[in-house]
């Protein structure tokens, strides 16, 4: 027998093919392409082989779509596991945006679903897998397949705790070791489907290493991963897929089976170009939210004098920029905190033009995040200084970023004066740290407010943690940029160069 199985992750609420960064622009990828691939692929197929498709998470929150619906349609929300359903996926798992939006959201949303949600290591209160469903076996003619649903454990890190409330978080490696040798008893075939990522760039959580574990464990015969750069590859002799994001992809994993055995295995991924027209499975309902989600973006809900663009992103981060200085405005205003940290969010932002539209709220800063305020020490603030000043690669005379494609893991602050030198040894290019123009100790006590991500240490920033919060604002920061923008129609803002990137002493 011929076994495919297709996965989609990372679609962020992308349904239809839009660019939301600009007005009426077809983007790649979307749901609804996605549908015209799968049914392709299906169409192809033989009697006697068998297709299961999985989405591996991250549907549900991400785009201005989902986050129109849950600001102001949240009861519409359930028509997008609707939209699932009549693509006829045979289950999901669940991703760590699944919870942006608080568990009551989550489980609105996933009310309507009619195929197994897969948690085997997301427990509820009871202990018992939440959703009911550890995994999967799926039948045609003799051969059985098991899907075992994992996601990562950093979602504790990542997530507020009230939106987690009654939940558990266990180790992905061990709850699939103690269900492998069950499934590989019921199962010819038996696939991990976790929402994690093998991270190609060195400033990586630790999801690569409990990713990279997972497929050395015995018994596994094939993997989907998630939420990083798209990659179909072999990894411990067992075939990977990981799709990128926005449903530009398709993950397809190929597996022989013949008389029980596994005799032949491939991994690929399916590019979803504009080749097939969309096919349109989506409920009335959220035709009308798109457009209505249109119309609320193009809405303008303040004035920037003199505009923010952003034309060089690795120019604004070496030189500072307005965008960074209005996020961390927003923050001390919202908090009351002096000392802030932002990051530009998205690699494909463009700033903001003089009358800034919730359309540029939403395209540069993508994320729910709401805030929190931390108590830390002086060595607590180097630390995360040190861990931003590793961001860049300074080689032969050439400053460069080690993550361009991930801005986020970079943070600029106000509140504080300080000094990186890049040609020193990453861990010792914080040369100067001033407060109120005083030398930060390490013994300090300070303040300090950043987005809650970033709070519970998101990003490798392990200086920081939940003991440490001692206060949060429960509004995302997409909600605190609309607010300030009507208590501030006309932004008065003055950048202010309060750090410094040197190499030798010489300012970049």
């Amino acid at each position: 027998m011929n076994l495919t199985i297709l996965s989609t992750s990372d679609i962020h609420g992308y349904i239809a093919p839009i660019n939301y960064h600009e007005q009426n622009q077809v983007g790649p990828g979307g749901l609804t392409r996605v549908a015209a691939y799968l049914e392709e692929i299906k169409t192809m197929a033989g009697y006697n082989d068998m297709i299961l498709t999985i989405d591996n998470g991250d549907f549900i929150q991400g785009s201005p779509l989902t986050e129109y619906l849950h600001r102001f349609d949240p009861f519409v929300a359930p028509d997008l596991s609707r939209i699932m359903n009549r693509m006829k996926y045979n289950a999901a798992i669940l991703g760590n945006h699944e919870f942006n939006y608080g568990r009551d959201y989550l489980e609105l949303v996933m009310s309507k679903r009619q195929f197994p949600v897969l948690c085997a290591n997301i427990l509820d209160q009871d202990g018992k897998p939440y959703f009911g469903t550890p995994y999967h076996i799926f039948r045609k003619h003799d051969v059985t397949v098991a899907i075992l649903g994992l996601t990562t454990t950093a979602v504790t890190k990542w997530e507020p705790r009230r939106h987690l409330t009654g939940l558990s978080f266990v180790s992905a490696v061990q709850t699939a070791k103690n269900y492998l040798p069950q499934l590989q008893n019921q199962a010819d075939v038996v696939v991990i489907a976790y929402h994690g990522g093998f991270n190609d760039k060195p400033l990586s959580s630790d999801e690569s290493d409990e990713a990279t574990a997972l497929t050395a464990l015995p018994g596994v015969n094939a993997m989907i991963t998630s939420h990083h750069q798209p990659l179909a590859t072999i990894v411990n002799n067992i075939p990977v897929t990981q799709v990128g994001c926005h449903g530009a992809s398709i993950g397809r994993l190929d597996l022989t089976v013949d008389q029980h055995h596994i005799t032949q295995t491939k991994a690929s991924l399916i590019h979803t170009d504009t080749r097939l027209p969309s096919l349109i499975p989506v409920p009335p309902t959220i035709q009308t939210a798109e457009l209505e989600t249109r119309s609320w973006l193009n809405q303008e809900i303040g004035c920037f004098p003199g505009g923010a663009k952003l034309s060089d992103l690795t120019d604004a981060q070496v030189h500072g920029h307005p965008l960074i200085d209005f996020f961390n405005q927003v923050q001390s205003d919202a908090a009351a905190v002096d000392i802030s940290g932002a990051a530009i969010l998205s690699a494909t932002g463009q700033g903001f033009e003089e009358q800034v539209t919730m359309r540029q709220v939403l395209t540069n800063y993508p994320f729910s995040n709401s805030l929190a305020v931390l108590e830390v020490t002086g060595a607590d603030l180097y630390a995360a200084l040190e861990r931003c000043a590793g961001y860049w690669q300074w080689n032969n005379g050439q400053l460069n970023p080690v993550a361009a494609s991930r801005p986020n893991q970079y943070d600029l602050f106000t509140g504080i004066d300080y000094i990186f030198d890049v040609s020193k040894p990453i861990g010792k290019r914080v040369v100067a740290l001033h407060y109120h123009h005083q030398p930060v100790n390490p013994d300090d006590r300070l303040h300090i407010v950043l987005n809650h991500y970033r709070a519970l240490g998101g990003d490798g920033f392990p200086m920081f943690s939940a003991n440490k919060i001692i206060k949060e604002i429960p509004i995302s920061m997409p909600k605190l940029i609309e607010q300030y923008f009507k208590k501030h129609p006309h932004i008065n803002l003055t950048h202010q160069r309060l750090y410094k990137v040197t190499a030798k002493d010489i300012v970049l």
